[in-house]
């Protein structure tokens, strides 16, 4: 498949899991004290961790309005996973929104 224009990660087709897209993922507060989630393409990026032998689920941790966020993204192919995940570790320090905007044509 080929495309002429760039293909944003967020919008690319095999980001999804059952057919539910899994981009931007829901962020979930660390702190223990109460639970707090927050939605959308918010914050930056500090740390992506996966295990591509065992799971697709692609770990990420990211930092918004002061407090520390993770977000789990959940692929049906562990071979997408492994791409994604690293596209996201040389984009640490970026802004979710920049990631969602990146060019992800070449991995159709």
């Amino acid at each position: 498949m080929y495309y002429s224009t760039p293909l944003k990660l967020r919008d690319n087709p095999l980001m999804k899991y059952h057919g539910l897209p899994n981009w931007p993922p829901v962020w979930t507060r660390t702190k223990r004290d109460s639970v707090k989630t927050v939605r959308g393409e918010v914050g930056v990026l500090n740390y992506v961790h996966a295990n591509f032998r065992i799971s697709g689920k692609c770990y990420l941790v990211m930092d918004y309005e002061g407090e520390t966020y993770v977000g789990t993204l959940i692929f049906e192919s562990h071979a997408f996973c492994k791409q994604v995940c690293e596209l996201l570790n040389h984009h640490l320090k970026w802004s979710i929104q920049a990631i969602g905007d990146l060019d992800s044509s070449h991995m159709l």
